[in-house]
Order: structure tokens, then C-alpha cells, then sequence
């Protein structure tokens, strides 16, 4: 044949012998050289995420041609870029230089997406916070990290001051990414109106009236009659702002204040005077127009703000406070009164250098003191002793002071009777020394003091002295100054009494078993004078 196909696997040489019509017969010869195949190689990833590509490599050849041509970049590149969305093997084909192909394959398979979920979209009220929910994954990340606690978990917290589209990332355990979005919206705000504010009375009701909300709560509750109605009663004691919480139809929830001023009047606090003293009292609190105090008993004028207080006893003021929008308000106001009571005991005693004045203060012992004396003497002693001269007027002041500084004082006046009033003493005329307990001593009693400057002597009929006593001891038993036992007779005694000069007194007597007989002789004080019986 003249054209046979040959396959050789090395070089070879043919030849051929070729016979014409004439029979004549020519020899010629070919050597065919056989060339060494290409070695084709694909490289690349053959493990793709859905949705990502991967880099096909081939080499070993000149030039390439790529089947399937599905999701290639280019199939007539050595290192096109596929992007299949299913498992797919693609196969090269390269020549070299000698036209010799040869040809290899790759088979991509393609992994799923992780089947991520941010959530649904949702709406809430401004300021409110709400939280992310992302499933289908390993690992998040979201993309838009505005107003998240954390954009590194599944389930943070977005407090959106404005609509936002949060976009989430995630990773299963291939590697693979997926992402979703959410909306958070943000309602209209809600928009609480408590009111105007308003003018009360004292625990008198005030309507009310909310508006902006389709639920109300009212604080502090205990002043209105309906916390949760927009237009309760309230019954303010005192000034104060009441705050309305309202709630929308989409569970927004605003806040706002009404002030109420409530009529309130005050007569000032309670105080203390001193008797005799005067106190202004000023009403103060909210302008009033009207007034009305009682007791009127020391008020300078019950119908005025301002009027003086003047009571002698403690007294509980009450006056009634009205505003020129009928209001009225009731006040009280105690004004103690401090009024220190001196109280003093007085003893007189006649003594040696005049009338003797014993003062003890017997007053509140918390009360300071003071006496003062006619003589222009003072003193700050509980307990004080003055001396009078016989027949001489005194008086002593005691004047007390209390802790707030209110005084008071007594003032007590004095007479000092003369010396032979005092002195006008009693003589026993009847002394029976005989031992049986009746009249068994001659006693006399001098008054007061007087004793502390007077003696008695006892003389005999020839004037010796047979016995002395002396201070309130003044008595005789009938025996001298040794204890021996007088005999009956006649013995006469002085009283003596040194008070600057001398005042005796002397009387004789006779002494016998049962009886004393006595008579004055004389009586001096200073100038002699006499009397006889």
C-alpha cells in the first residue's frame, strides 16, 4: 500500500519498493524518529468552599487546553481559575514543542456553606437594648461592630441610637464562611406630658392629667388616690413633683414631672421667753392674705402676720393662714414661759452684837443666785449670816437666774426689835435643890444667841462669888463652883451680858430647903437704870 500508518514506539527506518506499469521496480527508504511524550501535571487545591474559587497549575507542556470549560477563568491558560458551584473534574491537555500531548486531571469538590442565621429583624424603643442570636456556625464575628458589647460572640447585646443592618460572619469547622444580616429599627420615642404644673391646698385634691401613652404609673404613689390612671387625684401635703411613667402602644416608655405647690403657712418654731418678755412671731411660708390667731390673750393684734406674743404662761398658739385663692392652712406655735421662783428661809435671832439673820436659799438648785442686802452687801453663797443693830430696819434681795438667762427675785424686809424686847426673859422664883427631880436646878433661858456672851454668877450674903456658869449652859444646882453643898440663906446672883458694854441684871435671893424668894435690884444697858418690886 502506498500510504500505511505506522505507530512506532522508537526510531525506525522504512523502506519501499515501487514497481511502475512498465514494470520497473525503484528502491527509496524514510526513518521515522520517534519524540519523547510531554509529562502534563495539574496542581491546585481540589477542596473549594461553595461560592470560592481555587488556582489550577498545569505544567510540563507548551500549551493547554482545558475540558470541561465550566466555571474556568479561561480554558487555553496554563493556570485558569474555577469557581464550580457543584464536584467537578476538569482535565488538561498539553503539547510541546513537537506537538506531543499528553494530559492529566483534577477532581474539585465543592463543600457547603455553613447555613448561618443572624436572626430576625426587629424593632424597639430608643434607648432600649436588645440581643444578637447568630446560629450555623463555629466561630462569628459580626461586621458591624456599632453599639455591640462584644462583635466576637454569637449573641451580644446592640444598643442602636438609629436603625442599623448588623452583618454577621461565620465559620464552620472546613473553614468555610457564610454571612447574614439583620435589621434592628428603632420605634418613634415615646412622649410623656405630665401636665401643667398646678396650684393645691393642704391636703386637698388636685386633678391630674397625663397624656402621650396608652398606660400610666404615678411616684410616689402614696399621694395619689389612682397611681395608674392619667388623670388621678393628688393630695400633696407639701410641695413636691410627682413623675409619671407612660407606656406606648409600643412598649416605649417616657418619663415626666409635674410640680405642684401646695399652700403652706408657718407660725415658726416653737420658743421660749422669760416672763415679762414679748416675742414677734412672722408667719412665713406662701403669701397669705388673712389671719386669725387664738388665745388673743397677750397678742398684739390676732389679725396681722407679724403680731407681738406677750403671754404669762406657756400657751399654745394657733392661728388659722387663708391665700387669696381660698386656701387655708392651720399652724400652731408653743411659747414656753420661763419664770425662775426664788424661794429663800429666814431665821432672826437675837445675839451678842445685834439681831442675827440666818438666809438659806431653797431654790431650783440649777438656778444661779444672788443676795443682795440693804447694807449694800452682796453675796453668792446658799447659805449667808447677816448681823442687824437692835432696832434697825433690813431687807435681803434673792434674785435667781435659770439656764436661758430669765430672772426673778424676792425681796423680804426685816425689823429688829430693841434689846430689852428680846431680853425680856423669865426668872424661876421657885428652885427645890433636894434631889426628888422637880425644880432640883435654878435654869435661866436667854433668847437667841445671846447666851454665847452671858454668864450668871451666884454670890453669898457677904458678896463671894460661890458659883460661875456661863453660854447656854445657865443653871444652879444648889452647890458651888467645887460641888459642895450651899447652906441655907440669903445669896443674890448677877446676869451679865457683854454686848460691847455691859448689861447686868441683879437679883437677891434667899435659899432654904423648899424655896427661892427673889427681887430685881437693877437692870443696865449701857446707862444705868432701875426698877423695884
Amino acid at each position: 500500500m502506498a500510504n500505511p500508518q505506522v505507530y512506532n514506539q522508537v526510531d525506525t527506518t522504512y523502506f519501499v519498493t515501487v514497481t511502475d506499469s512498465n514494470a520497473c521496480i525503484n528502491t527509496d527508504s524514510i526513518t521515522i524518529s520517534v519524540n519523547s511524550l510531554p509529562t502534563v501535571t495539574v496542581q491546585g487545591n481540589d477542596t473549594i468552599c461553595y461560592g470560592t474559587s481555587t488556582q489550577l497549575i498545569a505544567i510540563g507542556a507548551l500549551s493547554y487546553i482545558w475540558s470541561p470549560i465550566d466555571s474556568l477563568s479561561n480554558p487555553a491558560i496554563p493556570y485558569p481559575s474555577a469557581n464550580p458551584d457543584t464536584n467537578i473534574s476538569y482535565t488538561v491537555t498539553g503539547t510541546d514543542g513537537n506537538g506531543c500531548t499528553d494530559q492529566d486531571s483534577i477532581t474539585i469538590t465543592v463543600l457547603p456553606l455553613p447555613n448561618v442565621d443572624a436572626g430576625n429583624d426587629t424593632t424597639i424603643c430608643p434607648g432600649l437594648s436588645v440581643q444578637l442570636n447568630a446560629t450555623g456556625g463555629s466561630t462569628y464575628q459580626w461586621l458591624t461592630p456599632i453599639n455591640l458589647s462584644n462583635f466576637l460572640i454569637a449573641n451580644p447585646i446592640a444598643t442602636p441610637d438609629t436603625l442599623t443592618t448588623y452583618v454577621v460572619s461565620t465559620t464552620d469547622t472546613n473553614g468555610c464562611i457564610n454571612t447574614d444580616t439583620m435589621i434592628v429599627a428603632l420605634y418613634d420615642s415615646a412622649n410623656a406630658d405630665a401636665g401643667f404644673n398646678v396650684s393645691a391646698c393642704y391636703n386637698q385634691g388636685v386633678q391630674l392629667n397625663a397624656s402621650g401613652g396608652v398606660s400610666y404609673s404615678w411616684e410616689p404613689s402614696f399621694f395619689v388616690n389612682h397611681p395608674t390612671l392619667a388623670d388621678p387625684l393628688a393630695f400633696p401635703n407639701d410641695d413636691m413633683t410627682l413623675t409619671v411613667q407612660v407606656t406606648d402602644s409600643n412598649g416605649c416608655i417616657d418619663f415626666d414631672d409635674v410640680n405642684i405647690t401646695v399652700f403652706i403657712a408657718n407660725a415658726g418654731t416653737d420658743t421660749i421667753i422669760c416672763n415679762g418678755d414679748s416675742i414677734q412671731k412672722t408667719i412665713g411660708g406662701d403669701p397669705a392674705t388673712t389671719f386669725s390667731w387664738s388665745p388673743t390673750d397677750g397678742v398684739s393684734d390676732p389679725t396681722i402676720y407679724n403680731p407681738i406674743l406677750s403671754p404669762t404662761t406657756p400657751t399654745n398658739y394657733i392661728v388659722n393662714i387663708g391665700n387669696a385663692a381660698g386656701c387655708n392652712y392651720i399652724d400652731t406655735v408653743f411659747v414656753n414661759v420661763s419664770n425662775p421662783i426664788p424661794t429663800f428661809d429666814t431665821i432672826l435671832d437675837p445675839g451678842c452684837d445685834g439681831v442675827v439673820a440666818e438666809y438659806t436659799n431653797t431654790s431650783n438648785s440649777e438656778f444661779d443666785f444672788v443676795w443682795n442686802f440693804s447694807d449694800g452687801e452682796s453675796s453668792t453663797q446658799a447659805e449667808v449670816e447677816k448681823i442687824f443693830d437692835f432696832g434697825s430696819s433690813f431687807s435681803a434681795t434673792l434674785t435667781v437666774q435659770d439656764s436661758l438667762g430669765c430672772t426673778n427675785s424676792i425681796t423680804i424686809n426685816g425689823n429688829a426689835d430693841t434689846f430689852e424686847n428680846y431680853f425680856d426673859i423669865y426668872y424661876p422664883n421657885v428652885f427645890t435643890p433636894n434631889g426628888d427631880g422637880e425644880n432640883d436646878q435654878f435654869i435661866i433661858e436667854v433668847p437667841g444667841r445671846i447666851y454665847e456672851c452671858t454668864e450668871l454668877i451666884i454670890y453669898n450674903r457677904w458678896g463671894q462669888v460661890q458659883f460661875i456658869s456661863t453660854g447656854n449652859n445657865l443653871r444652879w444646882d444648889g452647890r458651888n463652883s467645887v460641888g459642895g453643898e450651899l447652906p441655907n440663906g440669903a445669896y443674890f446672883f448677877t446676869l451679865n451680858v457683854k454686848m460691847g458694854s455691859l448689861a447686868k441684871v441683879e437679883r437677891f435671893i434667899y435659899l432654904n430647903e423648899n424655896n427661892f424668894s427673889t427681887c430685881i435690884i437693877s437692870y443696865h444697858n449701857g446707862n444705868d437704870f432701875s426698877t423695884t418690886n
